[in-house]
Parts: structure tokens; C-alpha cells; sequence
């Protein structure tokens, strides 16, 4: 079994990395300094900053699943989410308030913010497609999956009462794999029926792609990378840097497709994807590699307070 505090700092820096490329992706859009390739960035990092949650919130849930633990605790878990994002989050509202002035897009009315302070307004495309501020719509998304997780979790403890470790850990992979085939093919289904938006995408169409379902491949491949931990999968170090390596390229190929004009169907359905898998591999390939000098470096409180910063940074 892997050391979770020590392996569990490369999370962090990974997210610390992933919200500061979707911050300077936002800062390039505005400025129109290579755009494209900025926005192309930023996708890579709501994948990543998905992939984490995936993995992160995932892992206790797996581990009940498995057998290795007791459930959660659901009260405790979700006074812990909530004071975790929402304190900021509601800041982070009331700002896109006060300048909504300077945002023709904005919808402050009074429904307006009480749909995002209930973080119900990724069902809605108006407020997921540019509108208040931008990276708002992740939050939603974020909020979906909150609920999601210990609700299909309960449902598989319950139907897994009595079962054995094999067939709980197929019951784990089957659910990631129905998530991230569903997740396609929603997001497929979604771009044929708006095809004329493919070149820019639209707010009916970005509910489609920017929600749990649209988004689930992400938190799968987190929840793939939860259930190798709890499983005790360990990579040699020659495996560690071709993990390492792949997750780059795979990630490399992601920034290159989404800067494509979207004028293919299967850009906007894979795209996510791709992403969140250069991304899973790069941590999965760090957590193994697990180089000393690199581990004490990214395991310290200035990476740890860093990654804290930049996720308020991310909200504004």
C-alpha cells in the first residue's frame, strides 16, 4: 500500500499546477494572446482539476466498497465539502455581482444568484456558458459529483452486502466503465443534436458537455486511479517513467486537439477525455516514481499552502 500523505502531496501540486494553467488561460482569452492555445490550456485543467476530485473524494468510497473500511461518515463528509468550497464560493458570487457592470453577459437578479449560491446552475446554460464568472461553471459540476459519489457508493455497498473482494473490486470497474461510456455518449448525443454550434459552442449545448454526466469520464479516471491505490498496484520505476512520459504526450495531444476549430464531432465529445487521462497517467506516474529529492520538495507546507491559495485564486 502506498504512503496516502507522502504520494498524496503530488495531488496537490498537480491541482496547484492545473488551476494556475486555468487561471493564465483566462488571463490570455482576455488579453487575445494565442487564445486558442490558452483556452486549449485551460481545458487541460478543469480535466486534471476533475481527475483529482475523481481520486481524492473517491478513494474512502472505494475503500468501503472493497471491504477495507467503514462507510463514510455522510454528515461528517458533507460539513467537510461544504466548508471546503462554499464559504469562497459564495465570496466569489457576490464579486461577479458587484462588477456585473463591466459583464454584459451577467444575470444578477435575485433567482440568478440564488441558483448559484444552491450551485444549481450548471442546469442551466445561461449561467454555464461564459455568464457572472467563467470558471463558476466547474463548481456546479463539482456539486453534482459531491452528491453523486456516496449515493452510488451507498448503492453498491448495498447490492455487494455479503459479496467477495473479486467480485466487489469488478463491481468498482464496471461502474467507472458504464461512467466514462455513458459520459460519451452524452456528450456525443449532445453535439448531434446542436451540430451548428460545434464551431462555438453554445449555452444549450454546454450543459450537455459541462455537467456530471458530460464530465463523468473525468471523475472515473480519478476513481480508477483511487481503486489502484486501495489495491496496492505498484509500477517498477522503469514502468513509473513510461507512465510518466505517456501522461505528458497524452496530455500534449489533448492541447493540440482542443485548439482544433471543433469542426469534427469527435472533438468536443473526446477532448475531456483525453485530457483526463494525460493527466491521470502523469500522477499515477509520479506517485509511483516517487523520487525522493522531488517528494520532499512537492510534499512541503509551501506547496500545500501554494495549492490552497490557488484554488481561491481560481474562483476570482
Amino acid at each position: 500500500m502506498l504512503n496516502s500523505k507522502r504520494h498524496f502531496a503530488y495531488a496537490d501540486a498537480l491541482r496547484a499546477l492545473a488551476i494556475f494553467i486555468v487561471i493564465a488561460s483566462h488571463v490570455a482569452g482576455l488579453a487575445n494572446f494565442y487564445a486558442d492555445r490558452a483556452y486549449a490550456a485551460g481545458v487541460w485543467g478543469v480535466d486534471a482539476f476533475f481527475v483529482l476530485s475523481g481520486i481524492l473524494l473517491g478513494l474512502p468510497f472505494v475503500e468501503a466498497v472493497l471491504g477495507m473500511r467503514a462507510f463514510p461518515d455522510i454528515g461528517l463528509y458533507a460539513r467537510r465539502r461544504f466548508l471546503r468550497i462554499w464559504p469562497t464560493y459564495a465570496v466569489a458570487v457576490a464579486v461577479a455581482v458587484v462588477l456585473a457592470p463591466l459583464n454584459a453577459e451577467a444575470h444578477t437578479g435575485a433567482r440568478d444568484v440564488l441558483l448559484h449560491l444552491a450551485m444549481l446552475h450548471g442546469f442551466f446554460g445561461r449561467y454555464v456558458w461564459g455568464a457572472n464568472d467563467g470558471p463558476l461553471w466547474t463548481m456546479s459540476v463539482d456539486a453534482q459529483f459531491y452528491v453523486a459519489l456516496p449515493c452510488v457508493a451507498l448503492l453498491a455497498m448495498r447490492l455487494l452486502r455479503g459479496a467477495a473482494g473479486p467480485r466487489r473490486r469488478t463491481v468498482i470497474v464496471t461502474i467507472l466503465v458504464v461512467a466514462t461510456v455513458s459520459g460519451t455518449l452524452w456528450r456525443y448525443a449532445a453535439v448531434l443534436a446542436r451540430p451548428a454550434l460545434i464551431p462555438h459552442l453554445g449555452p444549450d449545448t454546454s450543459v450537455w458537455l459541462r455537467g456530471l454526466i458530460g464530465m463523468s469520464a473525468d471523475f472515473a479516471i480519478g476513481g480508477a486511479l483511487a481503486l489502484a491505490h486501495a489495491v496496492g498496484v505498484r509500477l517498477d520505476r522503469t514502468d513509473a517513467v513510461a507512465m510518466v512520459a505517456a501522461g505528458a504526450a497524452v496530455s500534449l495531444a489533448e492541447l493540440v486537439f482542443a485548439n482544433q476549430p471543433f469542426s469534427s464531432p469527435a472533438a468536443p465529445v473526446l477532448v475531456d477525455v483525453i485530457g483526463g487521462a494525460g493527466a491521470a497517467a502523469l500522477l499515477f506516474g509520479l506517485m509511483q516514481l516517487d523520487s525522493p529529492r522531488l517528494g520532499s520538495a512537492i510534499a512541503s507546507a509551501q506547496i500545500v499552502w501554494i495549492a490552497d491559495i490557488a484554488y481561491a485564486a481560481y474562483l476570482f
